[in-house]
């Protein structure tokens, strides 16, 4: 009809709306997202890829998601808060250098600075014993 070669194929469709209306009926709800455990942010264009491989340390462990978007430190607050997370952690130049990461406790305010093979034990630690 549109021209070209016969290609045979398959096709698969699905109603998004109709699928979640059809749980609601049966008293199905969707299961809420995880809230993840940090929220790493690069504070500049160099703390990107550190930034990158501490989330890939931390992954196996802990929920860790990552801001792709320089963002200045209160919006990343703001952004940390509104997904849920526990910690807030920032990369920077005072860190890099060093390969530490200056985490933040969102409901304490409490702020601590490691170095990157302290922060699976770290938050280990206070994944059974909150601050």
């Amino acid at each position: 009809m549109l021209g070209g070669p016969r290609v045979p194929g398959v096709g698969f469709g699905l109603g998004v709306e109709r699928v979640a209306i059809a749980l609601e009926e049966e008293g199905i709800g969707v299961p809420e997202s995880p809230t993840p455990d940090l929220y790493l942010v690069p504070l500049d264009e160099a703390a990107k890829a550190e930034a990158l491989q501490l989330a890939q340390r931390l992954r196996p462990q802990f929920r860790v998601e990552l801001s792709y978007a320089l963002k200045k430190p209160g919006k990343a607050l703001e952004e940390a808060l509104k997904r849920g997370a526990k910690y807030v952690g920032f990369l920077g130049e005072g860190e890099r250098p060093q390969q530490e990461v200056s985490l933040k406790h969102l409901s304490s305010g409490h702020q601590v600075r490691l170095e990157w093979n302290d922060v699976a034990r770290w938050l280990g630690e206070r994944a059974t014993n909150p601050l």
